[in-house]
């Protein structure tokens, strides 16, 4: 992870890197640079494209993703918006993004396990668990299949 975060770091144009490298489209994205870049970006950076939209650039929403893992760093940190932008993005249409939210929810658990705990929990009593009505917690709906396993 070292030479990933290096390299990103040395990038002139961190965007352009960031898709160049993602390894999308495709079946797995880079997930090495995924966790390397997360623990490199600031705070700045982080809330501008965990707001972003997949573009015209379908590997946006690696960039994106980027985002969501930080925001696990940040929600670690106590920083403040940083719950907030992970449980909007849990909830997403793309799956990528749904998953690096339980990326960063992991980096999250990984420093402040008592605080997954807590989020979690209202999460779930909120009934805005992702995927989960409040009523009908034991019917947690599927999270749609990628377009490629559409057929």
């Amino acid at each position: 992870m070292d030479a990933e975060r290096d390299a990103f770091a040395a990038a002139p144009d961190r965007i352009a890197y960031l898709r160049e490298n993602s390894h999308l489209p495709g079946p797995r994205s880079n997930l090495e640079l995924l966790a390397a870049a997360a623990e490199e970006v600031d705070r700045p950076w982080v809330y501008e494209w965990a707001l972003a939209s997949v573009g015209a650039d379908p590997r946006d929403v690696f960039v994106i993703s980027v985002a969501s893992v930080a925001l696990g760093r940040f929600a670690a940190a106590g920083k403040a918006g940083a719950e907030e932008g992970l449980r909007r993005r849990a909830v997403d249409d793309e799956w990528r993004l749904r998953e690096s939210v339980a990326i960063g929810l992991q980096r999250l658990g990984d420093d402040r396990p008592d605080e997954l705990a807590r989020i979690t929990a209202e999460w779930w009593k909120s009934g805005g668990s992702p995927g989960c009505s409040g009523r009908g917690r034991g019917r947690c709906r599927a999270a749609p299949a990628p377009q490629s396993c559409r057929r």
